[in-house]
């Protein structure tokens, strides 16, 4: 009933027919079409209202008054972003195009230049062909001063030992000690000769082992 007044068409058939008959049922449809048409004409005036001619301007108005604020919040962060950017351009230009370093200052005499007289060997006694040969075979340490020096580039050259660098205060205890170092040398120790005594192969007694007497399972049981 409810549908076929909100539709608006008269009703038909079982319908038409109860209604006809109920006087409280044609009443309550009659109600149920008026409260619909009523609605209906409310939605239809309030739809098709004429639109004042104000409205259009103050919805620009409106519009532009959200807009400004955007674009201004807008316009802020690109002036500050362009700031940071042209800071950030300026320190890598400057860590990129900076001058090279300046060369570190020269260090003392010592460090800079290590070369220094030599000490020349003392000389020996002569030696026998012998000891000489033993001699030869054991290096001797050299030791030079940190005092700067024309023929050292001549005397490293011809040098096959590497040499110490040292202090002119320890020219005289270097100096001793290589005369002590020379004077140490001991002669290169031989191997004993080999005795070849034949010696007398050791005898081993063989092992006696009784022999093991296995009887069968079945003479077991017999006896």
């Amino acid at each position: 009933m409810i549908e076929a007044a909100a539709s608006g068409a008269e009703p038909h058939g079982d319908l038409r027919a109860h209604l006809d008959g109920c006087a409280g049922c044609r009443a309550a449809f009659e109600q149920e079409q008026a409260l619909f048409a009523s609605i209906d004409g409310g939605l239809r005036v309030t739809a098709n209202a004429d639109v004042p001619a104000s409205l259009l301007p103050r919805v620009q108005a409106r519009l532009h008054a959200e807009t400004a604020p955007t674009r201004t919040w807008l316009t802020n962060w690109l002036v500050l972003a362009s700031a940071a950017a042209v800071i950030a351009a300026f320190f890598v230009a400057r860590v990129v195009w900076r001058p090279d370093a300046p060369q570190n200052p020269q260090t003392n005499s010592t460090q800079e230049d290590p070369s220094g007289p030599v000490i020349p060997p003392a000389q020996e006694p002569a030696q026998g062909p012998g000891q000489s040969a033993k001699n030869s075979s054991l290096p001797s340490p050299h030791f030079s001063m940190s005092t700067n020096s024309p023929q050292h580039g001549v005397q490293s050259a011809h040098n096959a030992f590497p040499e110490v660098l040292v202090p002119r205060d320890q020219e005289v205890l270097l100096t001793e000690y290589a005369e002590q170092w020379r004077g140490h040398k001991h002669p290169l120790l031989l191997a004993q000769e080999f005795d070849a005594t034949t010696l007398t192969p050791l005898q081993v007694a063989p092992i006696q082992i009784e022999e093991l007497d296995v009887k069968l399972l079945a003479e077991e049981k017999s006896q």
